[in-house]
């Protein structure tokens, strides 16, 4: 029942279960996204400062996502989610 937007984001080297959740956020929270950065892992933030910040001040004020940010990819074939 949450009605607020919810932004999720995973590096493409994060794990495969923590990808899946990004992927399947939307089906669990309606007004969930779901978010990649390549090239980088589970502590993405910390690896990219500039990037989370240029993230954070464009979800709070409506603007367009960084465009390093892309859609998961489809996991669900992916093999086993260890």
């Amino acid at each position: 029942a949450v009605q607020v937007p919810v932004l999720a984001v995973v590096g493409s080297k994060d794990s495969k279960p923590a990808q899946r959740f990004v992927e399947e956020l939307p089906a669990v929270l309606p007004r969930g996204t779901g978010r990649v950065i390549d090239g980088v892992g589970h502590q993405w933030n910390a690896e990219q400062p500039e990037l989370f910040s240029e993230l954070v001040q464009a979800w709070i004020t409506g603007k367009p996502l960084p465009p390093r940010l892309h859609p998961p990819t489809n996991l669900r074939d992916s093999g086993p989610l260890s």
